[in-house]
């Protein structure tokens, strides 16, 4: 199950109930980062985010990783998508999880 919403209550009510390991869809802005992520992790969900800019795809990654780690969520939690090439092993060097490409 993949879930897509900037609602935390809706986030939280849909977590709560569900029996499984889902994966919610983040952005790397603030709000994600600091209302929506640390509801993921208090239920064991599996994040995915996209950076908006694919030339700062490191520097994003590094931001919802340490804020990840702020909230107890290991790196392996993490799947990353829309990585340029030429950064994926650094991406990669974070703990993180790259979404397959098609």
């Amino acid at each position: 199950l993949q879930l897509d919403s900037r609602d935390p209550a809706a986030l939280e009510a849909t977590l709560r109930c569900y029996n499984g390991t889902p994966l919610v869809s983040l952005s790397t802005d603030s709000d994600s980062l600091t209302v929506l992520l640390p509801i993921a992790a208090r239920y064991g969900a599996m994040v995915t985010a996209a950076p908006v800019d694919s030339a700062d795809s490191l520097v994003e990654t590094e931001k919802l990783v340490s804020a990840a780690a702020a909230c107890g969520m290991p790196p392996e939690r993490i799947l990353m998508g829309n990585i340029p090439e030429n950064q994926k092993s650094a991406v990669l060097s974070l703990g993180v999880q790259l979404e397959p490409s098609c």
